[in-house]
């Protein structure tokens, strides 16, 4: 999308921000009922992340079933990597949400309804004032206003993260991943101040300190300034 700069029609990605399920279940009423049927303590915690989990797929079903019925009638259009690629019109997983569609007015309204409808039945209002907007350097500005208008929602300015990991990347890549050789650091000051044997120390810096970063070092390539501060505070 950063990369799309001709076409007189541009292209948007929409990351929502819906209210968790499990804010709308008294989960401490749900763990007592547990511990009074007897259920071992150990499980409680489990039961609980099995009914968040399967909320969550439930209403991503439904979301993701509206949504493919309006690419299939051609109400919504998704983006495509290349010419003759796989059309994507969104991503879900868990309540991290990405949805795409043309940077037109009336996909907008069409997207919006589907959204209406969704937390009319699920019950999960979306946060429209945290809900955010990136469009393709084709869109025309006073499209992109008119959008944010209608989705109440802000254009992304920042590095909007999606599942942990930076959506777009900044000019610098070195302060795109400053955060990372910054928790790194602040892990290993934590273990400085304990009094922990030079042998546990190995430990926690090859079981811990060096795994932070593999998550991140799995899709980008990270500077070498970067790394060498993460290896520098390791040291």
């Amino acid at each position: 999308m950063q990369n799309r700069r001709k076409g007189k029609i541009g292209h948007m990605a929409v990351k929502l921000n819906i209210s968790k399920a499990y804010d709308r279940v008294e989960w401490n009423f749900l763990q007592h009922i547990m511990l009074k049927i007897v259920l071992p303590v150990q499980w409680v915690d489990m039961a609980i992340e099995v009914v968040q989990t399967a909320t969550y797929s439930v209403l991503n079903n439904g979301l993701s079933s509206m949504l493919r019925r309006a690419t299939d009638t051609r109400e919504l259009h998704g983006i495509t990597s290349c010419r003759g690629g796989v059309q994507i019109s969104h991503l879900l997983f868990a309540n991290d949400s990405l949805l795409f569609c043309e940077a037109i007015i009336g996909e907008c309204h069409r997207l919006l309804d589907i959204l209406a409808k969704y937390e009319a039945a699920s019950g999960q209002p979306i946060n429209r004032q945290k809900t955010s907007l990136f469009f393709s350097r084709n869109t025309r500005h006073e499209v992109k206003e008119e959008t944010r208008g209608l989705m109440g929602a802000q254009i992304m300015t920042g590095c909007e993260k999606y599942l942990g990991l930076p959506m777009v990347g900044w000019k610098s890549k070195v302060s795109m991943f400053n955060e990372l050789q910054e928790k790194v650091t602040k892990r290993v000051m934590g273990w400085k101040e304990k009094h922990i044997s030079k042998a546990g120390r190995e430990v926690l810096i090859k079981t811990v300190g060096q795994a932070i970063p593999t998550y991140s070092m799995s899709l980008f390539k990270i500077p070498k300034t970067v790394c060498d501060g993460i290896n520098s505070a390791l040291s």
